[in-house]
């Protein structure tokens, strides 16, 4: 089949020729001139490994399948004919409500002409049809996720069959044996395209995996950590292209704290830079976990036999901290105020803001036109870029009261395929792609985003607070000196990561 970003690109010229695409003056003229910047990038790197940092593993394009979307022609292997008699599948999900930065339905009762809403609909009723079962959901306010599904295991009421929860909360339930392994789970194939290699990957212990994210939802991909960029204020500040900056190696923690600093004003002249003013860089605490993931550092990193170890104790790591810290004090950026990061973009008042990509869906009413970027770069040293997966990304896990696991198997493989087939094209190619991302470049950069997805299990686990102490205390607090936090907390972390390995059974 052929790729499906090839047909992305062509949606994306039939609808944005029209639209000022690209930044720097550099728009197509009235005679069809083309323009001699905002060259589109051809390659989607930011894959392979450094080398020259620790823990530097991340996946090719090639490792992924999820370049552009393309659909896999690759079948599930489960039983044919599987007949469940009409059983109910439910899935425990997080409050849509509560939980706004991403997608959590699983079902959807009729078709609404919602293009996500529809792929749902139709991947749902597939597999209902093929395997004789009814997908139904269960709803768990954020606040009560961990003790609802603590409550149902201990009694095996088998209130649910599976869940889909925010990994802090899948985390720290696997860690308390609520969960079964997936890899002992039947019928599973990670080796298949629609299992997120990037959670295969970072988020086994002695190589075996309690949460994962795969095609079944498209939760883990609305929370791919990314950067938004004013294209009016590039051009009224006469800034570089930042496509070309990218596409170039050179889009580094440098060249951001460079260009936000250019855009910062003091509008009303009161000498304070407030939400009256006008910014460089907008963000929030997460962003400490989304920037030393793009310089490839992580809090924890793993051995040769998978087994984790801390890994923020070198002195790559300081001097990745001194500059996330350096960046994320400036008086251009302000890092306090999550709501104002989208109201601050969408009124002017900012030229660089870190969104989630779910933020795109919400920003399509706003009339300012924006780019998408991935994180920066340490320094140009670095070869490749690095993306983090926000926090509230639900995962996969299967509770270990789970009465029948090839049932559940075969359930979720089928939904996890379908999923690929129906949802993730109607996600990427036409939700994204088509509808609401603005310019072809944007899809370019969206590519080397979802290519180079990490996560930390630093970050997942949060070991002895260590994520929550670096990104609310030591972060905000301009303080430098995380070898101290380590030796106050060492003994700590090791302690709780030890508890991990034990339910982990990795000793």
């Amino acid at each position: 089949m052929k790729s499906m970003k090839i047909i992305a690109v062509l949606l994306i010229i039939v609808m944005v020729i029209p639209v000022f695409s690209g930044c720097g003056g550099n728009h197509k003229t009235d005679s069809g001139e083309k323009p001699t910047e905002n060259k589109n990038i051809q390659n989607g790197d930011g894959a392979a490994a450094d080398g020259e940092n620790s823990g530097d593993n991340g996946p090719s394009p090639a490792d992924t399948g999820k370049l552009g979307f393309s659909v896999s022609d690759a079948k599930e292997n489960i039983p044919e004919n599987s007949n469940f008699n009409g059983k109910d599948f439910i899935i425990l999900i997080d409050d849509p409500g509560e939980q706004g930065w991403t997608y959590t339905n699983m079902v959807v009762e009729e078709q609404t002409g919602d293009t996500i809403e529809d792929a749902y609909y139709k991947r749902n009723r597939n597999i209902e049809d093929r395997l004789n079962i009814n997908i139904k959901q269960k709803i768990t306010s954020l606040g009560n996720a961990r003790s609802n599904f603590k409550k149902a295991v201990d009694s095996g009421s088998n209130a649910f069959d599976v869940a889909l929860l925010r990994y802090n909360d899948s985390s720290a339930l696997a860690v308390s044996n609520y969960c079964v392994a997936l890899n002992d789970v039947p019928y599973l194939d990670f080796d298949k395209p629609w299992w997120d290699k990037g959670s295969l990957r970072d988020l086994s212990i002695a190589k075996r995996n309690y949460l994962m994210a795969s095609d079944i939802s498209i939760c883990d991909n609305d929370n791919t950590w990314l950067i938004y960029f004013d294209k009016q204020m590039i051009m009224d500040y006469g800034l570089e292209s930042p496509y070309n900056i990218v596409s170039g190696g050179r889009w580094t923690f440098d060249k951001l704290l460079e260009m936000m600093k250019v855009a910062e004003l003091d509008v009303n002249g009161d000498g304070k830079m407030t939400k009256a003013d006008q910014f460089g860089f907008l963000t929030h605490g997460e962003n400490y976990a989304g920037m030393w993931i793009a310089a490839n550092q992580t809090l924890i990193a793993k051995d040769a036999d998978d087994m984790p170890y801390i890994a923020f104790n070198t002195e790559v790591f300081f001097n990745v901290w001194g500059k996330i810290i350096e960046i994320m004090n400036d008086k251009s950026c302000k890092a306090d105020d999550i709501p104002f990061i989208s109201s601050g973009l969408a009124n002017g008042q900012t030229l660089f803001a870190t969104e989630i990509l779910k933020f795109v869906r919400d920003y399509r009413v706003n009339e300012r036109e924006f780019g998408i970027l991935p994180i920066p770069k340490y320094d140009e040293k670095q070869e490749n870029y690095h993306t983090y997966v926000a926090v509230s990304a639900p995962l996969l896990i299967i509770p270990k009261s789970n009465p029948d696991f090839d049932t559940a198997g075969i359930i979720v493989e089928a939904m996890a395929a379908e999923g690929h087939r129906i949802i993730m094209p109607a996600y990427y190619e036409v939700s994204i792609a088509g509808k609401f991302v603005r310019d072809v470049e944007s899809i370019d950069m969206l590519d080397i985003a979802f290519s180079t997805r990490k996560y930390d299990l630093g970050v997942v686990f949060n070991w002895g607070n260590m994520n929550t102490e670096l990104s609310q205390k030591y972060g905000p607090k301009n303080n430098p000196n995380i070898s101290s936090f380590l030796e106050m907390r060492e003994e700590k972390i090791k302690s709780e990561m030890e508890k991990t390995f034990a339910a982990f059974d990795a000793n």
